[in-house]
């Protein structure tokens, strides 16, 4: 441990080394981290920003040793609030609760927007925009998901002009719905059995 000792305590600027690899550079009180500072785990993760109370809490960037990056809020020691999760296979924009993707958000894959919308707990939930393939169909589905597949009511807009709007259960289509194909043709269909 460095840094000024007062009372038994490090408080200000110093530096705490612990016998596992973590350590730990920045403001600390009462010989705790609070304030801004580097965090350095025996794993190869690195945090810099505020902490609170040994807690990640504000704003910070956390990389991670397989190269991923999370820009944004921290509460309590998580991920919540706005932020940036960048990963070698994605890259979400948007509101975090719990270490979660929670609340509206944007997701890509391979720089290219693949949805735009709600999540709950890490899934696609609620209302948004699905882009590109979804179960191998090509096209753009606007309307209503829940665990990320299409739920509730939308509509399926494919790369041929055609269009399906109706209900979807679990990513299926089911109920009743309109397919109105690129040539203007109108089929009501039912997919309840």
């Amino acid at each position: 441990m460095k840094g000024i000792w007062d009372n038994n305590e490090l408080n200000g600027n110093g530096t705490l080394l612990w016998n596992n690899g973590n350590h730990y550079i920045g403001q600390l009180t009462n010989s705790i981290y609070h304030g801004y500072g580097k965090l350095y785990t025996y794993n190869g993760d690195r945090y810099e920003g505020e902490f609170n109370m040994s807690l990640k809490h504000g704003q910070g960037v956390y990389y991670y040793h397989n190269l991923d990056i999370y820009n944004g809020s921290f509460i309590n020691g998580k991920k919540e609030g706005n932020g940036t999760y960048i990963s070698s296979t994605y890259t979400y924009i948007g509101e975090f609760y719990n270490d979660l993707m929670h609340g509206n958000g944007k997701y890509y894959i391979n720089n290219t927007l693949n949805y735009e919308g709600e999540f709950m707990n890490n899934y696609r939930h609620g209302y948004g925009i699905s882009y590109h393939e979804i179960d191998l169909l090509q096209g753009k589905y606007i309307g209503y998901f829940k665990d990320n597949k299409m739920h509730g009511s939308g509509t399926f807009y494919y790369q041929n002009g055609d269009e399906y709007t109706g209900e979807y259960r679990m990513g299926k289509r089911y109920g009743r719905g309109k397919m109105k194909y690129s040539n203007g043709k109108i089929v009501h269909m039912d997919f309840n059995k």
